[in-house]
């Protein structure tokens, strides 16, 4: 299995949600844009953390 690159899991987490966005459901209906752009930064930033421990 190959390793995923950081950017690519935080662009597979992004769009992940961005599809429950699509669902017009009630439940997800209140995460915004703003949460959405929080979520990708909170995640950027424990990414760009985790780097100092990869070989």
């Amino acid at each position: 299995m190959m390793r995923m690159g950081n950017s690519e899991i935080i662009n597979m987490l992004c769009n992940m949600i961005v599809q429950l966005r699509a669902l017009h459901t009630e439940k997800y209906n209140e995460i915004s844009a703003s949460a959405l752009t929080d979520f990708r930064r909170s995640i950027q930033d424990a990414m760009n953390k985790s780097t100092q421990y990869d070989t």
